[in-house]
Formats: structure tokens, C-alpha cells, sequence
């Protein structure tokens, strides 16, 4: 069952995943791989939660890449 309170989190969260991605885009442009892949590693779990598979996938090739 979805309420008002579901949604909001939902929102939440995509908005908070999106938050590490962006964070780990810039990390990773400042040559900050540690911190980069720690912030693709936070956004990947937020968008497997909300079965977000594709920008879940776009975290793994990115982690991928710089290991």
C-alpha cells in the first residue's frame, strides 16, 4: 500500500541518490576516486532500493571504471 508518507520518501530518496551521483561526478573530476566511488557506492544503493535499475547501472560502470 502507497500513502502520502511512501511517495514523499520515494521523492526523497531519488532526490537524495541523484544528490551522491552528482557529488561523485564532481569528486571523480577532481581526481578524488576514493570519495567518488564511496558516493557511487551510496547513490547505486538508493537506486537499487527504488529499482532505479538503469541509473543503478550507470553507479556500477562508473565504480567499474576508476577500479
Amino acid at each position: 500500500a502507497h500513502d502520502r508518507m511512501g511517495n514523499h520518501d520515494s521523492h526523497d530518496n531519488q532526490f537524495e541518490a541523484n544528490g551522491w551521483f552528482n557529488l561523485a561526478l564532481a569528486l571523480k573530476s577532481l581526481d578524488h576516486y576514493s570519495d567518488a566511488i564511496s558516493a557511487y557506492e551510496k547513490a547505486f544503493n538508493l537506486y537499487q532500493q527504488m529499482e532505479m535499475i538503469e541509473n543503478a547501472e550507470d553507479c556500477r560502470k562508473a565504480i567499474t571504471q576508476m577500479t
